[in-house]
């Protein structure tokens, strides 16, 4: 199965999230322990000082609340966003 979201989404859900000028790199899960978010959360801290433009999203439900806390431990609050559930993450 694969999704194929119109222009005009795939623009608004960018619109949400980064300007024009920039990266948006991240996860689409069901958070989880053993999904590499705490590891995505690290690389955008260490990404960050490279290049500020570069943006980070999870997008699914689950247990990504418990990651939130570490956002502002690692510094990367203003780069990472959860989203949580969407219904159409495109």
């Amino acid at each position: 199965f694969r999704i194929q979201p119109e222009e005009k989404e795939i623009r608004r859900f960018r619109n949400m999230l980064v300007k024009d000028d920039e990266i948006l790199v991240g996860s689409v899960c069901f958070v989880r322990s053993w999904k590499g978010i705490k590891d995505l959360m690290k690389a955008a801290q260490i990404v960050k000082a490279q290049n500020p433009k570069i943006k980070w999203v999870v997008v699914g439900g689950g247990y990504y609340k418990e990651y939130i806390g570490e956002l502002d431990v690692l510094g990367v609050k203003d780069v990472v966003t959860f989203t949580g559930h969407l219904d159409a993450p495109y």
